[in-house]
């Protein structure tokens, strides 16, 4: 009955649908939750023992017994969603992974459990979690003029973050499948085709590589510059932190989008500062932050390079 009601909420929130998997609530939640009740010889439950031997049982109420059971529950119903529909939709599977491997490598979302599914939130800027999640229609619809159908998913995941950031009708965090189906909806005129990758710097360098050598070279140029910015107090630690946060961004996307294409420096500072204006911008932050971008950029290039002929 728990997994039913979980699903029954995602249906709701706009990202899952049982008619299009081809399956009854009913059978979807049964099969997500299945392997939790695989006994072993002793007639113990091995899923569920391994979950509450974790907890200090004797110690809480059945109500919170009740809300960790709720818990494990709404996680395997998300995980098995997930499984079904890369089972059932490899299309759809194979931009669900891409997107949770630019996340993961880029570090450009936060992701967390909301009622028991997976959301997404860029990492700066707040949630605005007092507004109603977008649902998949209306994202559809009011994303579609930031998309041409060519991008990679660090791309649309990019655009994505600029969209969520603009408006103020809906949360900034967004369910994950709702991103992929909708993601899937900019890539349907040719799904035959592989998606436009971004993980392709060079045939001999991966993305786990590129990502540690940018990350590395970020953070030579921010120990080399602190001498100038920091022990002559030009502008605070914290400040100084984030500038580099920006940068890295700024050059991941760059270096690792397969256009070259750039991302605006002053919409990812404002997304960590919402109320900062151009006009501030250009006055406070402009020159500073462009410099050690640049910087940044130069360095990992360099490496990268290096790193290429080797």
């Amino acid at each position: 009955m728990l997994a039913i009601t979980s699903l029954k909420y995602s249906i709701i929130e706009g990202s899952k649908n049982q008619g299009y998997i081809g399956l009854t609530k009913n059978d979807v939640a049964y099969d997500c939750i299945a392997d939790l009740f695989h006994k072993n010889e002793e007639g113990r439950f091995i899923k569920l023992d391994a979950y509450f031997s974790s907890f200090n049982i004797e110690g809480i109420s059945n109500q919170e017994i009740v809300s960790l059971f709720r818990r494990i529950v709404s996680s395997r119903v998300q995980q098995g969603l997930f499984h079904i529909y890369e089972e059932t939709d490899p299309s759809l599977g194979k931009i669900l992974r891409n997107i949770k491997h630019s996340i993961h490598q880029l570090q450009n979302y936060d992701q967390f459990e909301r009622f028991g599914e997976t959301h997404i939130a860029p990492i700066h800027g707040e949630i605005a979690g007092h507004l109603p999640v977008i649902d998949l229609q209306t994202l559809v619809q009011e994303f579609s003029p930031y998309v041409n159908g060519s991008e990679s998913i660090p791309q649309l995941l990019a655009k994505l973050s600029l969209f969520l950031s603009e408006q103020n009708a809906y949360r900034r965090s967004i369910p994950l499948l709702t991103v992929a189906i909708a993601f899937r909806t900019f890539y349907a005129k040719d799904l035959s085709t592989d998606f436009p990758s971004a993980y392709k710097f060079e045939d001999n360098l991966d993305i786990d590589d590129a990502v540690s050598v940018i990350t590395e070279s970020c953070e030579r140029i921010k120990q080399k510059m602190k001498s100038t910015y920091l022990d002559k107090n030009k502008i605070s630690e914290e400040l100084y932190k984030i500038y580099f946060e920006v940068a890295q961004i700024n050059v991941n996307f760059v270096l690792l989008n397969a256009n070259g294409e750039d991302t605006s420096l002053f919409g990812a500072l404002k997304n960590i500062f919402p109320q900062l204006t151009p006009k501030e911008y250009a006055q406070n932050h402009k020159n500073t932050l462009e410099y050690l971008t640049r910087l940044c950029k130069e360095e990992a290039i360099m490496h990268l390079r290096k790193d290429i002929v080797n």
